[in-house]
């Protein structure tokens, strides 16, 4: 009958009508899950980028260090070492925990250039650095060698300077945005003249580093 089939065009209308919505449904869901994973996207490479484009500043010893631990180096190597009888001055001695001892560059002059790589057991996102500059076996070693002035920090082709005051205190580095790398460079560019004519050598007794897991 007419009545019958005009239930029947009404039904399919229906039916026709749910599945474009939900057709329509599904395209604006399957939009919205296309723009969050640009969104996540484009995050993960601000992220990546700012990483890339870190800087470092010397800050007062932090209140905490959140997540951050101190890392574990390998190893680390010098492109020069006084040779001195008796004492080891390599670049290990920045790594010992102990302030007496003390890596001692081993060029003639102040060691401006000079360069220290430590590398670390892996990847790691570095947060902080921490220094002891100088020669701290005693409070007359301190003055009479020369202490780092500004630092050189290089991290994945990037540097960035940093200016230490002449202060017997650990000195602590910060490193905006974290940088994700296994290996650290340290270049000498200027230092504060010891009062011994005779020891013509910068020195840096300890170094820490901090920071997370890499994500």
């Amino acid at each position: 009958s007419e009545k019958k089939e005009e239930e029947l065009r009404q039904e399919q209308l229906e039916a026709e009508q749910e599945q474009e919505e939900q057709e329509e449904k599904e395209r604006q869901e399957q939009e919205e899950k296309e723009r969050q994973e640009q969104e996540e996207a484009r995050k993960a490479q601000e992220e990546r980028e700012a990483k890339e484009n870190w800087t470092a500043y010397r800050i007062s010893q932090p209140a905490t260090l959140g997540d951050s631990y101190k890392l574990t180096v390998n190893n680390a190597s010098a492109t020069s070492v006084i040779d001195q009888e008796g004492h080891d001055n390599s670049p290990a001695m920045m790594l010992d925990g102990n302030l007496e001892t003390s890596w001692q560059e081993g060029v003639d002059g102040p060691g401006i250039g000079e360069q220290v790589t430590f590398y670390l057991d892996r990847v790691y996102e570095v947060k902080y650095l921490a220094f002891n500059l100088g020669n701290w076996r005693s409070g007359d070693y301190y003055r009479e060698n020369h202490r780092p002035q500004r630092l050189t920090i290089t991290m994945n082709g990037r540097e960035t300077q940093v200016d230490f005051p002449d202060e017997k205190t650990k000195q602590w580095v910060a490193i905006e945005e974290g940088c994700d790398t296994s290996l650290i460079t340290i270049t000498i560019e200027d230092v504060y003249y010891g009062s011994n004519p005779d020891w013509d050598d910068t020195c840096i007794a300890e170094v820490e580093i901090y920071g997370e897991d890499a994500d």
